[in-house]
């Protein structure tokens, strides 16, 4: 399983007129990955700048038919996969399974 931007998908247009919805705003990133299988999983969660460099990457275990819910950055040792600050504005995220 692997899920990214593609070089092909491009952003939405917008007239001068329009304002992305929370434009100016601070956000937070969260992700919630789901093993609906019956075996562990390993996966990596890897984030890249908007220019395709890595920023950070974590691997970890999820257990079979578990969950887990978490923001980007924070304390890992609760509640974020990272321990970093980053700013995903411009940037993506991909995360992978074996």
């Amino acid at each position: 399983m692997k899920f990214s931007r593609t070089a092909d998908q491009q952003p939405a247009r917008m007239s001068s007129k329009e304002t992305p919805a929370g434009a100016g705003k601070t956000f937070l990133t969260g992700l919630t990955l789901v093993n609906p299988n019956e075996n562990v999983v390993s996966f990596s969660v890897t984030v890249y700048d908007k220019q395709g460099g890595r920023i950070a990457r974590r691997s970890m275990m999820l257990a079979a038919r578990g969950k887990i819910s978490r923001m980007l950055s924070g304390d890992p040792a609760t509640s974020a996969f990272f321990a970093l600050p980053m700013s995903t504005a411009a940037g993506y995220i991909v995360v992978t399974a074996e």
